[in-house]
């Protein structure tokens, strides 16, 4: 994927900012978030994803990240 996405330097100042994983989780969304409207197959069902939406699960975010399924989860 090419692009950007911007990040306000305020974010440094949240209370879990100090948690790599919360961090790591939460840039991994902003990274896989559509940047356009799409229509995709799900189990036979077309669904559209609005840009800024995404269609994911604990376990895949966690096998993309290394974070463990139940801190996904909290």
């Amino acid at each position: 994927m090419d692009g950007w996405i911007s990040v306000n330097r305020r974010l440094q100042n949240k209370s879990w900012y100090r948690d790599s994983e919360y961090v790591h989780v939460w840039i991994h969304l902003l990274f896989n978030a559509s940047h356009t409207d799409k229509n995709v197959w799900i189990n036979g069902n077309e669904i559209i994803i609005k840009r800024g939406q995404l269609l994911t699960s604990r376990k895949v975010i966690s096998e993309k990240t290394g974070v463990m399924q139940s801190k996904v989860y909290r």
